[in-house]
């Protein structure tokens, strides 16, 4: 079981790295199809009569990308969500898989293949859900920095204008002033 653990940190890791590069949803399905796929072949070709590797191997691939995709929900999620709604959509949505994962035992003792049709089943749906995300578009970093050199060249513009303003009215003070004298 501790090797089996060992596949966290890698997907941690390698999650880490693909989900602010690339899409959310496209990284999604992929990792969902690892898990499917790594069910569907323990479904297959896993019994009595294969080799001794072959489970555990099957095991961590898709615990490899089960956690990739709970990594990639915590880092996804600002670009799926407004600030605002943020903590409320992780809150419901950790609600109902609370709600859900009670099943999990009960499922558990379930004779062999129903469990893992019951993973595939979710995995596959999951995959395929993850297809309808929607994504904010990320503005590019130059193009925040452009808009930030522009802000600050209108800043120095007005003030500027605003000094040259001021010389202007002390001049025409200044000039009313030798004009009376």
């Amino acid at each position: 079981m501790m090797i089996l653990m060992g596949t966290d940190i890698p997907a941690a890791m390698i999650a880490g790295y693909l989900f602010p590069r690339y899409s959310a949803k496209l990284l999604f399905v992929i990792f969902y199809i690892m898990q499917s796929c790594a069910g569907l072949s323990i479904l297959l070709f896993t019994g009595t009569g294969s080799a001794t590797w072959l489970f555990p191997v099957l095991v961590a691939i898709a615990r490899f990308g089960d956690t990739s995709c709970y990594a990639g929900i915590w880092i996804a999620h600002p670009r799926m969500f407004p600030t605002l709604f943020a903590v409320t959509s992780m809150g419901i949505a950790s609600f109902a898989s609370r709600g859900i994962v009670i099943l999990a035992p009960m499922v558990a003792e379930i004779p062999y293949p129903i469990p893992m049709i019951v993973f595939v089943c979710l995995t596959s749906t999951s995959g395929l859900t993850s297809l309808f995300l929607i994504e904010n578009e990320k503005e590019d970093e130059a193009a925040n920095a452009k808009k930030n050199d522009d802000l600050a060249e209108d800043d120095a513009n007005k003030a500027d204008e605003e000094d040259q303003i001021g010389l202007l009215k002390e001049d025409c003070e200044k000039e009313k002033q030798y004009v009376d004298d």
